[in-house]
């Protein structure tokens, strides 16, 4: 992984295990990791600083599932074993 400060939003997608895509769905829905737009106009580049990426990945550990979250089937599958 490298080791810098500023990432792209392909390397930062790559960092949290996400597709581009869905980190574009994440940051026009403001549920994403912080992020800077350098340019005002047309398509400006989209960079995430370490610390906020590394802050928003702490954020989401869960240490049980949701009330009413439902588990995949492979997961239900496991237990009936």
């Amino acid at each position: 992984m490298t080791n810098h400060f500023y990432f792209t939003s392909a390397e930062a997608a790559a960092r949290l295990g996400l597709t581009t895509a869905s980190l574009a769905v994440y940051r026009c829905q403001g549920v994403g990791p912080p992020f800077l737009k350098i340019s005002e106009r047309g398509r400006g580049a989209i960079l995430y600083r370490r610390p906020d990426l590394d802050e928003w990945t702490q954020n989401r550990r869960r240490k049980k599932r949701a009330p009413g979250q439902r588990i995949g089937r492979k997961a239900a599958l496991v237990g009936e074993g």
